[in-house]
């Protein structure tokens, strides 16, 4: 049996796991953004012990070959234990097949609300925290010419509540250049499949954008 979960390194991640362990059962922690050797859950791990950790997967889903180097660094004591696979990003895969009759009735939708004028560039921002309602971002939004379209959708997690972002981009006067509710209300691979540019402060959708070019 298996068990899968993001973010593991939660506290709700790590019961889970914990959970899964009493009962016999693999955990798989499906990679959801970014790792690499500087990420406090994925990598520069300096002492192992040679059972492994009770908190820790037994399965690092992994997007690419460099994410499995990245567990590969520190495993090699506990790879019977703790071990990364090369998955890929299914979910993103899903979003690349136009066929798929769910995703051509997102990008219906998403073609009436956000379709413009011929030679319209969509630009998407996807801020994960309130610090990357910044300054910067509301400047160039205003210097921006008018057929571009400007796309804020807020992290589903919460972590920036929907009036912090309405008010920040009233006190900016760019609250009428900006589509914030209905953008936020789309899965972030329904938007990729149809902007021009994805802009961020620190989000990992640039792996997601990466994926639709």
């Amino acid at each position: 049996a298996l068990g899968f979960l993001t973010n593991y390194d939660s506290l709700i991640g790590a019961a889970f796991i914990v959970a899964c362990r009493e009962y016999g059962i693999h955990s798989v922690d499906i990679q959801h953004g970014l790792t690499g050797d500087n990420h406090l859950a994925y990598g520069s791990f300096q002492k192992i012990a040679a059972t492994g950790y009770e908190v820790l997967p037994s399965f690092f889903w992994c997007w690419s070959a460099y994410e499995v180097d990245t567990i590969k660094k520190w495993n090699k004591n506990v790879a019977n234990i703790h071990q990364p696979f090369l998955g890929g990003n299914l979910w993103a895969n899903v979003w690349l097949d136009a066929a798929n009759p769910m995703i051509s009735q997102y990008d219906t939708r998403v073609s009436e609300i956000f379709s413009g004028p011929e030679g319209q560039v969509i630009i998407l921002y996807s801020p994960s925290i309130p610090a990357d309602l910044q300054p910067w971002i509301f400047e160039t939004i205003k210097m921006s010419p008018p057929h571009y379209q400007w796309l804020l959708r807020l992290h589903p997690a919460g972590y920036i509540p929907n009036n912090l972002a309405v008010d920040t981009l009233r006190e900016h006067n760019v609250l009428t250049r900006v589509n914030l509710d209905k953008a936020t209300s789309f899965p972030l691979v329904a938007l990729l499949r149809h902007v021009d540019v994805n802009v961020t402060a620190s989000s990992t959708t640039v792996f997601d954008a990466e994926c639709f070019g």
